[in-house]
């Protein structure tokens, strides 16, 4: 269990760095924020901890593909436009 948690909380470190090198490239290389930083790396650990754990009896890819996507749109919430937030809560 704890090579299990390693190797996935390994897995959420290389993740933070595909995902911060992809916003470089996508948006043009805009400077280094750290609250974007410290977001992204704690929700990336988070997943790989999550997915180390995870007892659910069903297939190992269909698994992390649903806990990234409850666990990425709880987050996301929080980035959205004020006016966008207002209109849907």
């Amino acid at each position: 269990m704890k090579k299990r948690i390693l190797t996935c909380l390994l897995g959420g470190l290389i993740s933070v760095c595909v995902c911060l090198a992809g916003s470089q490239v996508i948006f043009e290389f805009p400077k280094f924020e750290w609250s974007k930083i410290s977001v992204t790396v704690a929700i990336r650990l988070l997943l790989g901890f999550v997915v180390s754990i995870n007892s659910w009896k069903i297939k190992h890819h269909l698994g992390g593909s649903l806990l990234g996507m409850i666990l990425s749109l709880t987050v996301s919430v929080g980035f959205l436009p004020d006016e966008t937030l207002k209109f849907i809560l």
